[in-house]
């Protein structure tokens, strides 16, 4: 900011905004709420954030590594059947999730839908990208 020492800057408020493409999917008693924030993804993969509540804190009871495996092949999937190429910046975890095999891949993939969907309202709407 003009007028504004370095060290002033360094000490204002700093403020960023995300948009995340949720969706739950309950199959009798497997249950998941697949969290993505799409983006540019690091080279080490996505980010991972496990939510708990304050109440209830505890690890998730399943494999973390094949929950991210799911979502990246859902995504992969959707880009190839879409020619897209969004890529998975973060992916909330839910640690009271229990999900089935291949449940956390198929919401993935629908996410994608989802938000290739909603860029094109967006471009047609004339609002910037906030993806």
């Amino acid at each position: 900011m003009p007028g504004r020492s370095a060290k002033e800057s360094s000490m204002m408020p700093q403020f960023s905004t995300a948009k995340y493409y949720r969706m739950s999917h309950i199959t009798g008693p497997c249950s998941v709420m697949v969290s993505l924030r799409f983006g540019e993804m690091p080279e080490s993969g996505p980010f991972v954030l496990i939510r708990s509540g304050l109440e209830y804190v505890k690890p998730p009871e399943f494999d973390i590594d094949e929950y991210i495996a799911e979502v990246l092949y859902g995504v992969s999937e959707a880009n190839r059947i879409h020619d897209s190429d969004l890529q998975v910046e973060e992916i909330e975890i839910s640690s009271v999730d229990f999900p089935a095999r291949g449940q956390v891949g198929h919401c993935a993939e629908k996410l994608v839908g989802y938000a290739l969907n909603d860029q094109a309202e967006q471009v047609v709407a004339g609002n910037p990208l906030d993806v």
